[in-house]
């Protein structure tokens, strides 16, 4: 479930929600009712962001979200479980008028806090820890 909205003209909001109950209804290797792997049975975010409306910061846009995953179940036998997490993001974006097109220049910051947590699990031998604190900067031209 997706829910966005318009707060006021400078200010936006969208926060979504997922249940995803799986089971294994068939399986040789006597995991049938277990749960699926790396599926968490409750998800979500929530994201803010700010367009500045004023004429000297017009174009400038910050925003900032939290993703939030819960407990999961490390392999098919569900024998151990991946701890559930939170992860805060934040952005910068730029947009002008470059000739008839626009430019928008955007930094994004990915795990700002640089919390470590387990992204995937395919048994205890192989587990992924997510990306630490990580820069993106992007350059998009609309035309």
């Amino acid at each position: 479930m997706d829910i966005s909205g318009q707060v006021t003209d400078a200010l936006s909001l969208i926060a979504t929600y997922a249940y995803t109950d799986t089971e294994i209804t068939k399986d040789f290797a006597g995991n049938q009712g277990h749960r699926l792997p790396n599926a968490a049975l409750h998800s979500g975010s929530l994201w803010a962001k700010y367009e500045f409306q004023q004429d000297l910061l017009q174009g400038l846009s910050l925003g900032a979200g939290v993703y939030l995953v819960g407990q999961r179940e490390g392999d098919t036998a569900n024998s151990f479980q991946l701890p559930g997490y939170g992860r805060v993001d934040a952005f910068a974006a730029y947009r002008f008028k470059l000739g008839p097109s626009r430019l928008t220049v955007q930094l994004n910051i990915n795990n700002l806090l640089d919390k470590e947590y387990f992204k995937t699990a395919s048994g205890r031998s192989w587990i992924q820890v997510g990306e630490p604190l990580t820069v993106l900067g992007s350059l998009r031209l609309e035309y």
